[in-house]
C-alpha cells in the first residue's frame, strides 16, 4: 500500500510539473509578436486620439455582444452536450463539380470556393487566386 502512495505521489508530481511546463510555453509562444502586441509610441498615441477611445478602452461603433440577447452560454453548453439534434449529417454525398481551372475559357466569368477563406476568381480574362495563407501573415492586420 505504501508503494502505491508513493506511485501516486510521484505521478502526481510529474503531472503538475508537465501541466506547468506546457502552461508556461504555450504563455511564452503566446506572447509573439504574430500573435499581436500592446499598441506603443506612436500607435498607442494615435488610439487614444481616436473618438471611439472611451474610459481607457477603444470601443466599437456597436456593441457586439458575445451571445445573442435570449441565450446563456451555460445553456448553450447544455444543449450542445447533451440534446440531439436530427439532420446532423447528411443523408447523401454533397455535390460537387470537377473543374479544369488550367483550361477554363478565359471569355467566362468565374468564382470557385475552395474552402474556408480560399478561392479562385476569374474576371475579364484576369485570374486570382485569394489565399491568406500565401500572405506573409493570416489576418487583417496591416504591418507595423
Amino acid at each position: 500500500m505504501r508503494r502505491f502512495y508513493k506511485t501516486l505521489k510521484y505521478m502526481t508530481i510529474t503531472l503538475l510539473v508537465v501541466v506547468i511546463l506546457v502552461t508556461v510555453t504555450a504563455w511564452i509562444y503566446m506572447k509573439r509578436p504574430q500573435f499581436g502586441a500592446l499598441p506603443e509610441g506612436k500607435r498607442w498615441e494615435a488610439i487614444q486620439q481616436s473618438p471611439h477611445f472611451k474610459d481607457g478602452r477603444f470601443r466599437n461603433l456597436e456593441e457586439t455582444p458575445v451571445i445573442a440577447e435570449g441565450y446563456s452560454m451555460p445553456g448553450e453548453i447544455y444543449k450542445t452536450l447533451f440534446r440531439s439534434f436530427p439532420n446532423r449529417e447528411p443523408i447523401d454525398s454533397l455535390p460537387s463539380i470537377k473543374t479544369d481551372l488550367l483550361n477554363a475559357p478565359r471569355d467566362s466569368d468565374m468564382i470557385v470556393w475552395f474552402g474556408h477563406s480560399s478561392f479562385f476568381l476569374q474576371l475579364d480574362g484576369v485570374r486570382f487566386l485569394v489565399d491568406p495563407v500565401f500572405s506573409g501573415k493570416a489576418s487583417p492586420c496591416p504591418a507595423a
